[in-house]
């Protein structure tokens, strides 16, 4: 399914109480997965973790352990996909190898690893760059473990011969300050970067819903890029930590937003962003975007949950509110301009995944 959309326009209230207390109101659409005690729960036991990582010497412990990563004793296939070859594969479909020549790549929120730099520069990339305040021990055994995996696996994968490939023994430190650049800051702090309209592509992978900067994203992506770049940012919408073990997916839109920023501000966990903002963001800085829908949560889920949900996520289109994984596929035009010279009115086409 192929549409064209402007802006998605704030959900009629009344019309969406009204499908929602049919659903759950009667008590016959079968067991109920929400449940406000566990959101309570949840929430206060969240909220010591939270006070926890603004102390700077807990962040300091903190980032000496695993965060985005595992511990990879033993490197499997799904590993690989996960952390590396699916975000490829997604670059890919939008931004052909050829094109990786002499490229100038920026990647937003890569972990404890930056396994991604590996492939790139193998592929052509002149320049590395990845923006993380959370970023862990990039040369750490662990990191170099899935860097010695993603070595071996590229020549089997691409038409690249080993000895262009960086050696996993080295990178990146080996590398650091002439082909990978590391910025260990939120990418509320882009200006600083020096990196504006250096990039042909910006990516992130899963990284779009957690950033707590989000405005900062949206408009950092453009300005990273030469006119013509393309910036390509997965997004899962869904839950992340603790709220992953609830049967509705939507449990934790349904805690008040001040009770969210307590328990969650300094954690980098969901910032609840919905499709529809997000994608209204990165029309507003100026890109043409192109966005595949990949997953849909379930409406009943979503019915059930909205009569909890706070007032700002209450008037987002119920579409909004289904969509539980995206591609944002933005193109800042050959003849963008920064700061008052963006494209006013631009129009995004939405198209719904098939899978293979």
């Amino acid at each position: 399914m192929l549409s064209t959309v402007n802006r998605l326009q704030p959900q009629n209230t009344n019309s969406a109480a009204k499908e929602a207390s049919q659903l759950n109101g009667d008590g016959q659409s079968g067991e109920k997965s929400f449940s406000k005690l566990a959101v309570t729960i949840d929430v206060l036991r969240e909220i010591p973790k939270n006070l926890a990582m603004m102390l700077p010497l807990i962040r300091t412990i903190r980032s000496h352990y695993c965060r985005s990563t595992k511990d990879f004793t033993r490197v499997t296939e799904a590993d690989l996909t996960r952390f590396a070859f699916a975000a490829l594969d997604m670059i890919f479909q939008h931004f052909p190898v050829p094109r990786l020549a002499g490229a100038t790549v920026v990647e937003v929120g890569p972990g404890d690893a930056v396994a991604l730099g590996i492939p790139l520069l193998a592929l052509g990339a002149a320049s590395y760059y990845a923006i993380d305040p959370f970023m862990g021990n990039v040369n750490s055994h662990n990191a170099r473990r899935l860097y010695q995996r993603v070595a071996e696996e590229l020549p089997k994968r691409y038409a690249i011969h080993a000895n262009v490939v960086p050696s996993p023994e080295t990178f990146p430190k080996a590398h650091e300050c002439r082909s990978v650049f590391l910025y260990r800051e939120g990418i509320e702090d882009y200006p600083s970067f020096g990196l504006s309209e250096k990039a042909d592509l910006v990516f992130s992978h899963g990284v779009g819903a957690q950033v707590a900067y989000v405005q900062s994203f949206a408009l950092a992506s453009y300005e990273f890029l030469k006119p013509g770049g393309i910036a390509i940012h997965r997004v899962d919408f869904g839950p992340v930590g603790c709220w992953r073990r609830h049967k509705n997916p939507l449990t934790f839109l349904a805690v008040a937003e001040k009770a969210w920023q307590f328990a969650n501000s300094h954690r980098g966990l969901s910032n609840r962003v919905r499709f529809h903002e997000l994608l209204g963001l990165f029309q507003d800085v100026g890109f043409q975007v192109t966005v595949e829908i990949r997953e849909r949560f379930r409406r009943e889920d979503v019915l059930e949950v909205y009569p909890h949900l706070p007032t700002r996520l209450k008037i987002s289109p119920i579409e909004s509110l289904e969509v539980a994984c995206a591609d944002f596929v933005c193109v800042k035009p050959p003849n963008a301009a920064t700061g008052n010279g963006r494209n006013s009115s631009p129009i995004s086409c939405v198209v719904e995944h098939s899978p293979a």
